[in-house]
């Protein structure tokens, strides 16, 4: 109790102080004692008495400490900020009492000025003040139009120079924007430069920089909104926004700016002129709830034409379509939470809060900008001229695949800054945890992925326009061999390229994602032994086909026979060969099923033509006459050019059983041989047929015994026109008679049979 009453001539002066500074000297002198004053001298005075002091005070700093703790831990945090919003409260209603007083001593004011305004000299002072405060305004606002004038030729040179290129047109908006705020700046700074001559002192002067101060941000917001809402035109656009809309968001952006800045500058002219804190306070709290009702109002006005804005393009069950039906409920709830703090919270913490959302509302817009400028900038470097096209006529189709997923990409790393810029912003530290050692590890795996994916991707595209190029292109010095061994081998090399790229990048995905890679080669590796044991088919098919697409024995085109099937080859894999017969039928062969490859149309073929004729014809009569034909198809303006050599007489190739074969043959552009032969045979008949030279056919003899003593017993013939009656018998009492015709008809059968005629076979 004694060192109380010892630190109570301390303690109390510092509390009273804190308090009211005006009073603190009373109340010192009313709270002690001399005597006490006296003992508390004595006690620093003697050293052993002031370090008994010094550890008392100490305990009572502890004993203070742990009473605070425990205070601290029964009460909750929520408990604090409800006696934190119930202390603002009532500092509100101090404050709202305190502007009542003020107003209710306005006529008090009023009296007094008028008072004041009776002095002959007061007045003069006040109308010289207030005619220096008007011209230093009017001089500038008049210098500012000047200007304006004076840059309006430029202005509209400047819009006739945007249409050159598009690098000019973002010059020619820059330098327009600039060119607009010319006036704003020429007004500022000729008032800032004059207003040191103005001679204005105090109250005056305060207020003339007010009013430069709120007319040079009013216009410079005017002119930034004009600027920034303009509907495309010779000169870009930033937004693309339709004329009306942005009209309506440059009109709603000036209320805002002459609601807000023309408010605030002049509540602090009110405080200039001797308005207090408290009510000034007030009217700051007034102007906040009148600029957020302007905000509520400008949200619903708008709801649905960002709803509109937001669904367009989008999926219905996207991110942007669900923000769509309910970004208005998150806007007004945004505008609730900041004029609350604004209301509650003390005028720093509103400030800071303010100052954050309007850096939260610049990091957006420059987000908003910088993907409509990736947007911009990808359609015009995907943008491919004629001539390229022609070059490559696939090139456009590949592009236009990759051109979303670089957009989603980029969209995606500007939307990632964004987050990270507002939570930083907002003291959630997003920049420092990408300056974080985690964080720039993160960035470097993020950014190694990206450019292996990007290397593979630009190492693939240049392998196919090369590819692509080369199949495309016709030259003179290859022939149609070398095309095809092209359009066989360049595709299979295109495959095994895409397949070593896919696997080195998940390779080095897996790698950089923290992924040991060590046991899945292994594992790979015992994989392909199991493969290669339990698949020998398919590794044999594989091998064969190495082998035989390097030996060049197979090409796209050709007509060959493999395992049995004959066609024209539409593809080549590592594995399988794929056929198309005469009768559209596909045959897919595998390589370990092709013992023997027949190729009838690699570099060149043989028309060969067997014609037979009759064993009377004179076979080099027959051998001139198939020349000559010959010779004529050669000469023949359609077919001569499928005749590399003219023909070949081989001479007698066959004695078949009915006809003499004559063996001829062409050398053909491989795959003709079928047509020309076609084609000679066709000419072949028609000259036989102008020289009555005999195709012969097969021929059937009727043979029906003969008897012991050599004669040939009689036929029985059934001629058209009978009645199906059996033929009588000649009579037997004429022997002599029956003889003679029985020997009659012996030699006519037996002039038949030597003859080698008798009935055709069907």
């Amino acid at each position: 109790m004694s060192l109380m009453l010892c630190l109570w001539p301390v303690t109390a002066p510092a509390q009273q102080q804190a308090e009211s500074p005006a009073d603190s000297a009373g109340q010192v002198a009313g709270g002690a004692s001399l005597e006490q004053l006296r003992k508390l001298r004595d006690t620093l005075s003697d050293e052993a008495a002031r370090q008994e002091l010094v550890q008392q005070i100490d305990a009572l700093i502890a004993v203070r400490q742990s009473e605070g703790a425990a205070d601290g831990e029964t009460k909750t945090d929520a408990q604090g900020l409800l006696d934190k919003a119930s202390l603002r409260i009532e500092a509100i209603a101090g404050q709202i009492t305190e502007l009542a007083i003020s107003i209710a001593t306005l006529p008090t004011m009023a009296s007094d000025v008028w008072r004041r305004a009776g002095d002959p000299e007061e007045l003069f002072h006040w109308i010289d003040e207030a005619v220096r405060l008007l011209g230093l305004v009017i001089g500038a606002l008049a210098a500012g139009w000047l200007a304006g004038r004076l840059t309006r030729r430029g202005r509209r040179a400047v819009v006739a120079t945007a249409a050159n290129s598009w690098l000019f047109s973002i010059l020619a908006y820059v330098l327009h924007f600039l060119l607009a705020l010319t006036p704003t700046a020429v007004f500022a700074a000729l008032a800032y430069a004059a207003l040191p001559f103005a001679d204005m002192q105090g109250a005056t002067r305060t207020l003339a920089l007010l009013l430069v101060n709120s007319l040079a941000i009013v216009h410079a917001v005017s002119v930034t909104a004009h600027e920034l809402f303009r509907p495309p035109g010779a000169l870009p656009a930033p937004f693309r926004l339709t004329q009306e809309n942005g009209a309506y968001l440059a009109v709603w952006l000036r209320r805002f700016a002459v609601v807000g800045v023309y408010g605030y500058f002049g509540i602090e002219a009110l405080q200039a002129f001797g308005l207090g804190p408290a009510p000034v306070a007030v009217l700051e709290r007034v102007l906040g709830l009148l600029v957020a009702g302007m905000a509520i109002v400008f949200v619903m006005q708008c709801r649905n034409s960002v709803a509109d804005w937001l669904r367009k393009d989008a999926e219905p069950r996207s991110l942007r379509t669900r923000l769509a039906r309910t970004w208005h409920y998150l806007g007004l709830l945004l505008i609730v939470l900041v004029t609350a703090v604004g209301m509650v919270g003390t005028a720093d913490s509103f400030a800071e809060v303010a100052w954050n959302l309007l850096i939260s509302i610049l990091v957006i817009f420059v987000a908003g900008l910088l993907a409509q400028g990736v947007d911009t900038l990808l359609k015009r470097v995907f943008a491919l001229s004629q001539e390229l096209k022609r070059i490559h006529p696939l090139l456009e189709a590949r592009a236009n695949r990759y051109l979303p997923v670089l957009r989603k990409v980029l969209r995606g790393a500007i939307a990632l800054i964004a987050v990270l810029a507002l939570l930083q912003v907002w003291g959630l530290g997003g920049m420092q945890w990408l300056g974080s050692d985690a964080g720039r590890d993160f960035g470097s795996r993020l950014l190694s992925i990206a450019l292996t994916v990007a290397v593979a991707l630009a190492v693939w595209e240049v392998v196919t326009a090369i590819v692509e190029e080369a199949l495309n292109r016709s030259s003179p010095d290859l022939d149609a061999a070398a095309m095809q061994r092209r359009q066989t081998l360049l595709p299979l090399a295109k495959n095994a390229l895409r397949l070593t790229l896919i696997v080195l990048v998940v390779l080095v995905v897996f790698s950089e994602l923290g992924i040991n890679i060590a046991p899945l080669l292994a594992g790979a590796g015992v994989i392909g032994l199991a493969i290669g044991f339990g698949a020998q088919t398919l590794v044999q098919d594989l091998i064969t086909g190495v082998f035989i697409l390097l030996e060049d024995s197979v090409a796209v085109g050709d007509f060959v026979e493999v395992a049995g099937y004959a066609g024209t080859v539409e593809s080549l894999s590592i594995r399988s060969i794929r056929l198309r017969d005469i009768e559209g039928n596909v045959h897919t062969v595998p390589f370990s099923q092709v013992a023997t490859v027949h190729n009838m149309t690699d570099k060149f073929a043989y028309a060969l033509v067997d014609v037979g004729v009759a064993y009377r014809e004179n076979v080099d009569e027959v051998s001139a006459l198939l020349k000559e034909v010959g010779e004529a198809l050669q000469a023949d303006e359609t077919w001569g050019k499928d005749i590399l050599e003219g023909i070949e007489i081989w001479g007698l190739n066959a004695l078949s059983d009915s006809s003499v074969d004559i063996r001829v043959r062409f050398k053909v552009v491989a795959g003709r041989q079928w047509a020309v032969r076609r084609e000679y045979l066709r000419r072949v008949k028609a000259a036989f047929d102008e020289r009555d030279i005999e195709i012969p056919f097969p021929h059937r003899t009727l043979y029906f015994g003969v008897g012991k003593q050599g004669e040939a017993p009689p036929a029985r013939l059934l001629l058209d026109g009978d009645d199906g009656a059996t033929p009588e018998p000649p009579p037997a009492d004429n022997d002599d008679e029956g003889e003679a015709e029985r020997g009659r008809r012996k030699g006519e059968l037996g002039g038949a049979q030597d003859s080698g005629e008798g009935v055709p076979s069907n």
